[in-house]
């Protein structure tokens, strides 16, 4: 009888064992579980945390071997569809981007939207370096325009535009996207610097500019429709996003109502993060081609902002001096984070209406961009 109880606790001991993550626990786990912690600490350090650090939490627990968390049936399985697929968290994101985008600047110096239209050469060189990585003497993971769009729209260093155009264009590449438009926003933050001083001496990184003129409330309430109806007659595609970034906006200005800004959208961040890491697969993270075309997407990044620059540059020397050619920094969507950028790269506090107005543009530029291809594609 004991001999018989032995074999029982020895197969329940031997069942348990084969059930745990000690016997299943692989290479890849392994890696990614590293890959999240990393994500985290990278959040922590001030790099995208409301994203990162759930990013990375989600990646180390779908990575407990024979966890399941991330298996058909559970709640973290749905919560893609939920929330990616539907658009519902992007398109909040892209809400609270319109709360706090300032359109006085642009309304006041139209000429801004040159620096936006500028950083879409980002765009167009993350499209052709995702496609140039096919010809990797390897088997290609990128091979073809959707997928390709989908990483050159990353490059806008938004995350919340780079996840609702992915599900659309290329669903299976969701997360690596995501992940990246959010990482390529926390290093324009740090290249903008080493950019605008190697491309402008002392001399116009100093040049302090006028006030931007006041803009009446009638100008900030039309603009913004008015850039929804010209976007929804030309571009239909982009009137999901166009339409959510007017509306923050809109709410914004009214100040009869008295609104502030919902916590939704910090919500939805975290949301977006852990379901992103949850989702991330060691198949695509670390892969030859992936990182190719990361690092692909990273060149395209700073080459959209050395071209708001050159286009700050052009700017100087046509008003003879009165423009600090370090707005030009600030042409990226980066979730609103670039005219900050901009004015630590010069350290000219007067350059950040100007900035602000940039940065509108190049957030109009990239929505409309993303209609654009989710029309043709």
């Amino acid at each position: 009888m004991d001999a018989v109880n032995g074999q029982t606790v020895g197969a329940l001991a031997d069942a348990l064992l084969q059930s745990s993550g000690i016997v299943s626990a692989g290479p890849a786990h392994l890696l990614m579980a590293l890959a999240g912690i990393l994500l985290s600490v990278l959040g922590l350090r001030g790099w995208a945390p409301l994203f990162l650090i759930p990013a990375g939490i989600g990646t180390v627990l779908a990575n407990f071997p024979s966890a399941g968390i991330a298996e058909p049936g559970t709640i973290f399985y749905y919560l893609y569809f939920m929330f990616i697929h539907t658009g519902l968290l992007p398109l909040l994101l892209v809400f609270a981007l319109g709360w706090h985008t300032d359109f006085g600047p642009l309304v006041a110096h139209p000429r801004l939207a040159v620096i936006g239209a500028a950083a879409q050469t980002g765009l167009v060189a993350g499209i052709v370096g995702a496609l140039a990585c096919k010809f990797l003497p390897v088997e290609a993971v990128f091979i073809d325009l959707n997928e390709a769009a989908a990483v050159g729209l990353a490059t806008g260093a938004d995350g919340a535009l780079a996840a609702y155009a992915s599900a659309k264009l290329a669903d299976h590449l969701v997360e690596v996207v995501t992940l990246s438009a959010y990482l390529y926003m926390a290093v324009s933050d740090r290249l903008a610097g080493p950019v605008v001083r190697l491309l402008c001496p002392r001399g116009e990184l100093h040049v302090e500019m006028e006030p931007v003129p006041a803009v009446s409330l009638r100008s900030r309430l039309a603009f913004p429709v008015g850039l929804l109806a010209l976007s929804v007659l030309f571009v239909p595609a982009s009137a999901p996003l166009m339409g959510m970034f007017a509306l923050g906006n809109l709410l914004k200005e009214i100040k009869g109502l008295n609104v502030k800004m919902p916590r939704v959208a910090d919500v939805a961040a975290v949301l977006l993060g852990l379901t992103v890491g949850i989702r991330l697969d060691s198949d695509y993270v670390f892969s030859l081609q992936a990182l190719a075309v990361f690092f692909a997407g990273l060149v395209a990044v700073l080459a959209a902002i050395v071209c708001g620059v050159l286009v700050g540059k052009v700017f100087h020397r046509v008003s003879g001096g009165h423009f600090n050619p370090a707005v030009g920094a600030a042409c990226l969507p980066s979730m609103g984070h670039a005219a900050s950028s901009a004015v630590k790269a010069c350290g000219e506090q007067s350059i950040y209406p100007y900035a602000a107005g940039a940065n509108a543009a190049g957030t109009i530029g990239w929505i409309l961009s993303a209609g654009i291809l989710l029309a043709l594609l």
